[in-house]
């Protein structure tokens, strides 16, 4: 019985899953990249895409940044 491709994508997509909740975290060019081909994914020209992702990482560091400043100037 041959396996058909969407079973081979269904096995291959469930070890990377697999191998990125193992490691819990992802660097910031992995980010990049994934972001970057999502938005190729909903067929954004490429470097639309490469934009849309860098403006998303810069916005969720100005968000962790902003979330470390107020915690710390709350603390007494």
């Amino acid at each position: 019985m041959a396996v058909g491709l969407s079973d081979g994508r269904d096995r291959l997509g469930s070890s990377i899953m697999a191998r990125i909740s193992e490691r819990q975290s992802l660097t910031r060019e992995e980010k990049f990249v994934a972001l970057v081909h999502l938005y190729l994914e909903l067929r954004l020209p490429f470097d639309a895409a490469l934009d849309a992702a860098e403006a998303d990482l810069f916005a969720r560091s100005e968000e962790r940044r902003e979330r470390h400043y107020t915690a710390v100037r709350d603390e007494p």
